[in-house]
């Protein structure tokens, strides 16, 4: 089942910067997912910033709702609901970077680990044919009697 050996280590050091180059190009999506996933997960593991998010979350909530006219009114001073959200968002970004730095570092230095020892070991040059590509010609339309797509070609019917 699968593939007799996908995991090695190359030696050649021309190969080994071609495998590099092929394994980011081929999953650089799971690499992200991955990252992503590690983020989520660290992220349930750290109390404070499960709390500080949920804070941020009704801050939010209470900037919308102060909004929800079109503006508001602290001592005299006017702010529209754009002014608000910029501002918000500003505050959020900070609140997050403060926040989740920790989190943020370990992460990624986990995630960097990990994908970067697949992008090492991974064998995946059997990817690299591109002989079931199909060449898409004409134009995607979605009326099936002028679709062009994929050389069909449209037939010229009469109703007289």
């Amino acid at each position: 089942m699968g593939e007799e050996q996908p995991f090695y280590v190359e030696k050649v050091p021309s190969l080994v910067t071609e495998r590099v180059r092929h394994n980011f190009r081929f999953f650089y999506l799971n690499y992200a997912m991955v990252t992503t996933v590690l983020f989520c997960l660290t992220l349930l593991i750290s109390p404070s910033a499960i709390i500080g998010i949920g804070l941020l979350g009704f801050a939010w909530v209470a900037v919308i709702r102060a909004t929800s006219e079109g503006s508001v009114q602290i001592k005299g001073i006017t702010i529209t609901q754009k002014q608000a959200s910029i501002g918000m968002g500003a505050l959020s970004v900070l609140v997050l970077i403060w926040l989740l730095s920790h989190i943020f570092w370990m992460t990624l230095a986990t995630s960097g680990f990990l994908c970067g020892v697949h992008l090492l070991l991974r064998d995946a040059s059997m990817h690299k044919d591109e002989e079931d590509k199909v060449v898409m010609q004409g134009d995607l339309s979605l009326d099936e009697e002028e679709a062009t797509f994929l050389n069909n070609e449209v037939q010229d019917v009469s109703l007289a």
